[in-house]
């Protein structure tokens, strides 16, 4: 009873050590912050912010550790400054980047501090005109646009027929299976950090291909996916079935959304 009491006192001051210790290394580890793909317009010239978690408590000298560059001499196509200085106490700065030539260039950022931990890596993008970057963009919304608005009449036609007849079963299970795995690609990508510097190690001179209107077509797919299989269990009516076993469907749904978490 006494060996019971006794673990019983000393827990919370374990917990106490433990909750000190973790908050000590947070405190003590500062990261920098900066973007990771910057696109310029070629002959212009821009700034370019840098951050840190928290306050240095002293000045962090910054370079440029050039990875990759499209042509022979990576200054001509950008020219960056030798080093940046991050000031003591300062938690930002900026630095200036001049465009030349069409092209791209790589750079980690490394610095001398020890307090400082950094993984930047930015990713130059020198283009003829932002112009076509924008198109580019709108062109990627109009596709969401397009093919989100292709997945309500089937939704409709159901709600108004009150029934199912006529959908596939190999189609509902099938494309909620390919939906479900684009989805993972595209969140892994988009917003999980391990993910997006396990991209960026295999792909060191890469660019990362997903953008926010794959997210949000993925997941706007995968939800009407599940609305027609509600629409097919609710509602009266059969939904159809190939030669195909069943088990050989559920067998591809099962493993198509490891497969793309396995993907490189």
């Amino acid at each position: 009873m006494f060996s019971v009491s006794s673990a019983q006192r000393r827990l919370p001051a374990q917990l106490l050590l433990l909750l000190w210790t973790l908050t000590h290394f947070s405190e003590s580890s500062v990261y920098l912050l900066g973007p990771d793909v910057f696109t310029l317009q070629k002959n212009s010239g821009a700034n370019i912010s840098l951050t840190s978690s928290s306050p240095v408590n002293q000045t962090a000298v910054i370079h440029f550790n050039i990875s990759f560059s499209s042509k022979p001499d990576y200054t001509s196509v950008i020219t960056l400054p030798e080093q940046v200085l991050l000031p003591e106490k300062e938690t930002s700065v900026i630095f200036n980047v001049t465009a030349h030539d069409v092209g791209q260039v790589t750079s980690y950022l490394l610095t001398n501090n020890t307090e400082l931990k950094s993984s930047v890596r930015i990713h130059f993008l020198v283009v003829h005109s932002n112009i076509l970057s924008i198109i580019s963009q709108v062109i990627g919304w109009i596709y969401f646009v397009a093919w989100s608005v292709s997945f309500y009449p089937q939704a409709w036609e159901n709600f108004r027929r009150k029934s199912v007849v006529g959908l596939n079963f190999d189609f509902l299970a099938l494309n909620l299976t390919g939906f479900i795995a684009y989805c993972v690609f595209n969140i892994g990508l988009f917003w999980v950090p391990y993910i997006k510097e396990e991209f960026l190690k295999s792909n060191p001179n890469g660019i990362n291909p997903v953008s926010a209107n794959d997210v949000f077509f993925s997941l706007h797919a995968v939800v009407f996916c599940v609305v027609y299989i509600s629409q097919a269990l609710c509602m009266r009516g059969g939904v159809r079935r190939s030669r195909a076993q069943p088990t050989s469907c559920w067998w591809l749904a099962g493993r198509l959304p490891w497969s793309a978490c396995l993907l490189p």
